[in-house]
């Protein structure tokens, strides 16, 4: 029964985290697009690189957002298990709450494996890939 709760619990996470993502990275890309237009537009940059740069932007701006919505999918799951009573419904099954954050924990385990390995090795790659193709128009 356990590994059915942290499945459930893992996917409804998961999903929200997936949307609360998307939703944030095409509010931040959307402003970053109309900036990129504008340097395109008054010739500082070339028309190929604007794609380019969106998409390093895009990548340089998910290590801060994926944290982000992580929390947020973590608070909207877990609100909508108290709303719906579900989080009662385990207790009376044995399962309390320690249990619960137990499978969140090796969630955001991996979510802050992926986090680092983003940071460290391919934020500095995409910054100087970004600073150069800036540089050379």
């Amino acid at each position: 029964m356990n590994r059915i709760v942290d499945s459930y619990l893992v996917r409804e996470v998961t999903r929200t985290c997936v949307g609360v993502t998307l939703v944030l990275l095409l509010v931040l890309i959307g402003n970053q697009f109309a900036r990129v237009l504008g340097r395109a537009a008054s010739e500082r940059l070339p028309r190929d690189a604007v794609l380019e740069l969106i998409g390093l932007k895009t990548l340089e701006y998910s290590t801060v957002l994926v944290p982000l919505a992580f929390f947020f999918s973590v608070l909207l799951a877990l609100g909508r298990l108290h709303r719906d009573s579900e989080i009662s419904a385990l207790a009376a099954c044995g399962i309390g709450p320690g249990r619960l954050f137990r499978a969140l924990l090796g969630l955001a385990g991996i979510v802050a494996l992926i986090m680092t390995w983003l940071a460290f090795d391919v934020g500095p790659r995409v910054t100087h890939a970004s600073f150069i193709l800036k540089e050379r128009s």
